[in-house]
């Protein structure tokens, strides 16, 4: 089969065959806590495809067998480096070489003179997935713990301003997911939301602030908090009522040798 496979930038049309495949990659806990969970997310790449001028930050590739989609990949740019958000195949396309092939085709087409590695994160617990990274040459630079955080209650005056809440708003409806900012006297948090349980951050400061909990409380206090932060930067306060849901290793690799890899 894989021989009849063909490697593509994805159409608008393949957004839900994408997401499904992806969906499919992870248990329905891992789902509600990531991006992908949220139930417009289809029509979320679909828009991503239809970026004028094919200038979207993300792009997608698929592999597909006929009209079926085998696998695809979600591939993002950064300044300096190419980051791998999600890379699968269908179950019987495995143990084939087609990921090596659809990632060897992302790089050729996504890669420009000042892309020097690539990034990804892969949950530690995935080690299938792990193994091959590892195996191509990726090095392991940290990891990330995800927690599961109660909202505290709290009877405080509300002393701060939400940042950016009407277009966080739309986006919710839309899409199901959404990003605004709060601002308190300590500092400034971006906060994302996540279909109708979470509230997601990536340092510990906003866990420690009790002006910033007050807010999230204001705005919905039937969230919880989803905390990408090492482990040891989970407040005190939170020991004993926090949950580790799943680690996460952020790893990365030169793409010269990354691509030679590939080719071999």
């Amino acid at each position: 089969m894989e021989h009849d496979i063909q490697i593509r930038l994805a159409r608008k049309d393949e957004a839900g065959e994408i997401v499904s495949l992806i969906r499919s990659s992870f248990s329905s806990e891992l789902q509600n806590a990531m991006i992908y969970g949220c139930p417009g997310m289809e029509r979320f790449i679909g828009q991503q495809i239809e970026t004028p001028g094919g200038l979207a930050d993300t792009i997608y590739l698929v592999a597909v067998a006929g009209e079926l989609v085998v696998g695809c990949v979600e591939l993002r740019w950064l300044p300096e480096s190419l980051f791998l958000n999600y890379i699968c195949t269908r179950p019987e396309a495995r143990s084939k070489g087609l990921a090596r092939r659809i990632l060897a085709e992302s790089i050729r087409i996504a890669r420009r003179d000042h892309h020097r590695e690539m990034l990804l994160d892969v949950f530690e617990d995935n080690l299938p997935a792990r193994t091959w990274y590892e195996r191509l040459g990726f090095r392991h630079d940290y990891s990330t713990q995800w927690w599961d955080c109660p909202l505290p209650a709290s009877d405080l005056p509300v002393n701060g301003r939400i940042s950016g809440y009407p277009q966080a708003r739309a986006s919710q409806e839309q899409y199901g997911f959404s990003l605004f900012k709060l601002v308190t006297t300590q500092r400034e948090y971006a906060v994302g939301r996540l279909g109708s349980d979470w509230f997601r951050v990536t340092g510990a400061e906003l866990l420690s602030d009790p002006q910033a909990l007050a807010l999230l409380q204001r705005i919905d206090g039937q969230r919880r908090i989803l905390a990408l932060i090492p482990e040891q930067d989970l407040p005190e306060a939170q020991h004993g009522e926090a949950r580790r849901i799943v680690t996460s290793r952020r790893m990365s690799m030169d793409l010269d040798r990354l691509f030679e890899q590939l080719a071999d």
